[in-house]
C-alpha cells in the first residue's frame, strides 16, 4: 500500500484550502460534510479510520445561496462551512487595484521569462482600466503572461494586446464620460420621507444607472464602494 499522504493528512493541525467549492459534485459534498463535522476519513485503499484537526478555508465565484435553492449545493454543508464570510468585489470594481495588480504580474512574468518589460504604455493602462475583466484576476494573469511570452521590450504597447481586449475596451465609456444622474431633490410640499428610505432609493438608482457597476456608482455618489456593499448587505440585496 502506498505511503503517500493525501491533502487531508498533509493539512493535519493546519489549514486546508478548497477552491471553487461551488463546483463540487453533490456526492462529494456529502462526503465533505461528514469530514468537516467529525474530522474523520478513510485513506483510499485503507479500512483504517483516521482523524485530523483541520481549519477549512473555501472559495467560490458562485452564489451558493442561489445554488441551494435549486439543489446544486447542500444547505447543511453551506451553514457548516460559513462561519466567517468574506466577499471580495470583482476585479472591475477594484479601482486602482486593477493597474497595481497588472504591474505586479508584469514584473513577475518578466523576471520568470528573463524579459526586459518594466511598464505599460498609458494607452494600455487606459484599456485595462476600462475593460470589464469577466475572468477576473486569472484572466489578467493569462493576458499578461501571454504578452510577456510573445513579445519583449521595456514597454507593453497596444499592439501586444490580444485583439479582443483592445476591440472591447475601445467601445467602452470612460468613467469621466458617464453623465451624472439628476440629483435627488426633496419636495417640501410633500411628506418628507425617512432618510434611510431615500438613501436606499438613491443608491439603487445609481447602481442601475451604472448598469450594476458598483465602482462607478460609488464615484457618482462620492461614497466608498465599501459603504454601498454594507448597505446592500443590510437590505438583503445580493451585490
Amino acid at each position: 500500500m502506498s505511503d503517500r499522504q493525501g491533502a487531508a493528512s498533509m493539512a493535519k493541525d493546519g489549514t486546508l484550502f478548497l477552491d471553487e467549492i461551488g463546483d463540487m459534485d453533490l456526492m462529494l459534498q456529502s462526503k465533505l460534510l461528514r469530514f468537516v463535522q467529525d474530522g474523520t476519513f478513510y485513506k483510499v485503499g485503507s479500512d483504517k479510520l483516521e482523524k485530523v484537526d483541520i481549519r477549512f478555508i473555501c472559495a467560490t465565484n458562485r452564489d451558493l445561496r442561489s445554488d441551494i435553492k435549486v439543489g446544486r449545493f447542500r444547505k447543511d454543508l453551506y451553514y457548516r462551512l460559513n462561519v466567517i464570510s468574506i466577499s471580495l468585489p470583482a476585479l472591475r470594481e477594484r479601482g486602482d487595484d486593477i493597474l497595481l495588480l497588472a504591474r505586479i504580474f508584469l514584473q513577475e512574468y518578466a523576471v520568470a521569462e528573463h524579459k526586459s518589460f518594466e511598464a505599460f504604455a498609458l494607452e494600455v493602462e487606459q484599456i485595462f482600466w476600462r475593460y470589464g475583466w469577466p475572468g477576473n484576476i486569472r484572466e489578467m494573469q493569462n493576458i499578461i503572461e501571454r504578452i510577456v511570452l510573445l513579445n519583449d521590450g521595456k514597454m507593453v504597447i497596444t499592439k501586444m494586446l490580444p485583439s479582443y481586449l483592445f476591440e472591447i475596451s475601445s467601445n467602452l465609456i470612460e468613467p469621466a464620460e458617464i453623465p451624472l444622474p439628476t440629483p435627488y431633490v426633496i419636495d417640501t410640499a410633500k411628506i418628507i420621507r425617512p432618510f434611510e428610505e431615500v438613501e436606499k432609493e438613491t443608491i439603487l438608482e445609481a447602481i442601475k444607472f451604472c448598469h450594476g457597476n458598483v465602482m462607478q456608482a460609488a464615484k457618482l455618489l462620492k461614497i466608498s464602494q465599501a459603504t454601498i456593499y454594507r448597505r446592500l448587505q443590510k437590505w438583503g440585496i445580493p451585490s
